[in-house]
């Protein structure tokens, strides 16, 4: 019963994952195993308030074991319960100091409290244990642009597009720090090469009608702004935006 929950979970159905993982928690309360199983499912389906009691009981019956502790972690940093993600995040990486993974995770929520120097050290970490893992390569990119470190922001960020380079969101990324480093041309590269692979997503559209804007290519950077208010005609971000180069096209 717990393969075929994990099996459906990794499948995505999360409806019927769920039935089985209530029945095993029903069946043997105190298994940690199924009880953080039913608040992965939980948390995928965006019941974090379920979600974490189940996991909470995990980490009781099991207080040693990092996976339940990130796991725990993972869920209330989605609840912007930050400082107890910190303290559950930080007792996984202290259980197991080589897990890349719970180095990153660690160095996310450290982000997200604008704890940039901290988060840096646990996302180095990471990279360092697994230098070919994309995601860790563009996190540790992020921070590194937020803390102004551009020339090493875009060593990551190129590295994550080398390792995965039809990925909309490492393209972006990268281009935004190459926007930043004034190097707009290369930086148009990066974000159109974003929008050609997922052009119906906002942020892209936006980000790329910036550096045309940037560029003095005003006509086409309304073109893509345009594109952005129109998928989310609500974000004020993008309004705003469209509104900077209607304006300068008087």
């Amino acid at each position: 019963m717990y393969r075929m929950s994990v099996m459906l979970h990794n499948m995505g159905k999360y409806e019927e994952a769920l039935e089985i993982s209530d029945k095993l928690v029903k069946l043997e309360p105190n298994n940690a195993r199924y009880q953080d199983g039913l608040g992965v499912t939980l948390h995928e389906m965006r019941r974090f308030d379920k979600a974490l009691v189940a996991k909470q009981k995990a980490v009781e019956l099991e207080p040693d074991n990092a996976r339940y502790q990130n796991s725990l972690g993972v869920t209330l940093h989605e609840m912007g319960r930050f400082d107890e993600a910190l303290a559950a995040k930080q007792k996984a990486v202290d259980l197991e100091p080589d897990n890349a993974l719970y180095q990153y995770s660690l160095g996310v929520t450290l982000h997200k409290m604008k704890r940039f120097d901290e988060a840096l050290i646990a996302k180095q970490k990471a990279v360092d244990l697994e230098p070919n893992n994309t995601l860790y390569q563009y996190s540790l990119g992020v921070t590194l642009h937020e803390m102004k470190r551009f020339d090493e922001a875009l060593v990551a960020a190129q590295k994550a597009v080398d390792l995965e380079p039809d990925n909309a969101r490492y393209q972006n990324s990268l281009g935004v720090t190459l926007h930043k480093m004034k190097r707009f041309d290369e930086a148009l590269i990066a974000k159109q090469k974003a929008v050609d692979l997922e052009p119906d997503n906002a942020r892209y559209q936006d980000s790329l009608g910036v550096t045309l804007h940037k560029m003095g290519r005003f006509d086409e950077a309304l073109i893509a702004k345009q594109k952005a208010v129109d998928l989310e005609p609500d974000n004020a971000l993008y309004q705003d935006s469209l509104g900077v180069t209607l304006h300068e096209m008087g």
